[in-house]
C-alpha cells in the first residue's frame, strides 16, 4: 500500500456544530496549507459556520493544522476566502492506500471529542448547499445534508472511536474503547491501562502515530478499515479491523 502522510496533523475537524440558522455564517480568511507526503500542497478551508457563543477557527502553524474547540475545516485544493464550490474540496482515492498521521491529543479531556474523519462533500452535488453554507454533509445530517462517512478517528486522552457509517447509519459500526453514557457503553476493544494518559501502548499526553489503512476486496471495492496507533518506545501497537460492516458503503 502506498502511504500517505500528515506530519504532524493534530485533527481535521473538532466536533462537528449543528447549526441553528445561517445567522451564524461568516467569512473566514484561509488558515494555510500543509505538505502531505504522497500527494502535495493541500489547502485548509475554513468551515462557513460558527458558534452562536465562540469564534473558533482552525490554523496551520508550521506546517501543523491546530484547531480550536468547537471549530471545523477541510482539506481543499483551492482556498478564497468567502467562496465554498464542491470542486474545491479534496477527493484522495484512499482505496487500496494508507493514510499516516501524527496526533497530538494535549489538552483534550473528557467531554473533548476531536475528530479526523472523511466524507463526501466533493460529490454532494444531490443534497446541494448545506444549511451550514459550505456544502458539508455526514451521516448524522448535522448540516441538513446527508452522506457517507468514515471516523478515522473520534477521541480525547481517554476515548478512541473509530467507525463506519452509511449515508443514513447514524450509529454505523464502531470499534475502540471508551465512552458511555445513560443506557449504552462505547466499545471497549481496548482497555484504559493501554490507551490513556501514562498508557502502557499509547501514552496520550504525548504525540503519537495514527495509520488507517483502506484495503480492496477481489473485486476492487472497499472492504473496511484498518486502524493502528503505535507510539515511539512502548511496547504494542493497538489495532482495530472494521470489516464486514452490515449496512455497506455507498
Amino acid at each position: 500500500m502506498r502511504a500517505l502522510s500528515f506530519a504532524h496533523l493534530a485533527v481535521l475537524a473538532a466536533a462537528a456544530i449543528a447549526p441553528e440558522n445561517r445567522e451564524h455564517t461568516v467569512s473566514r480568511d484561509c488558515p494555510g496549507n500543509i505538505n502531505i507526503d504522497g500527494y502535495g500542497i493541500t489547502q485548509l478551508v475554513p468551515s462557513s459556520y460558527v458558534s452562536p457563543t465562540t469564534n473558533a477557527t482552525m490554523q496551520v502553524r508550521g506546517g501543523e493544522v491546530v484547531p480550536e474547540p468547537n471549530s471545523r475545516g477541510y482539506f481543499g485544493r483551492s482556498c478564497k476566502k468567502g467562496e465554498y464550490r464542491i470542486e474545491q474540496y479534496l477527493t484522495l482515492n484512499l482505496l487500496g492506500h494508507q493514510l499516516s498521521v501524527t496526533i497530538d491529543l494535549t489538552g483534550a479531556g473528557c467531554g473533548c471529542n476531536f475528530a479526523f474523519y472523511l466524507t463526501s462533500m466533493g460529490q454532494n452535488d444531490v443534497d446541494a448547499e448545506s444549511k451550514c453554507g459550505d456544502y458539508y454533509c455526514d451521516a448524522n445530517n448535522i448540516c441538513g445534508a446527508s452522506c457517507s462517512e468514515i471516523d478515522i478517528m473520534e477521541a480525547n486522552q481517554h476515548a478512541w472511536h473509530s467507525t463506519l457509517h452509511g449515508k443514513h447509519d447514524h450509529s454505523g459500526f464502531g470499534m475502540g474503547y471508551g465512552g458511555g453514557g445513560y443506557g449504552w457503553n462505547g466499545p471497549r476493544d481496548w482497555n484504559g491501562a493501554d490507551y490513556g494518559p501514562g498508557g502502557r501502548c499509547v501514552d496520550t499526553t504525548l504525540p503519537f502515530q495514527l495509520e488507517a489503512a483502506f484495503p480492496m476486496n477481489d473485486k476492487c471495492e472497499f472492504a473496511g478499515m484498518e486502524v493502528t496507533l503505535w507510539q515511539a518506545g512502548k511496547p504494542c501497537k493497538l489495532n482495530l479491523e472494521l470489516s464486514n460492516y452490515p449496512a455497506g458503503m455507498q
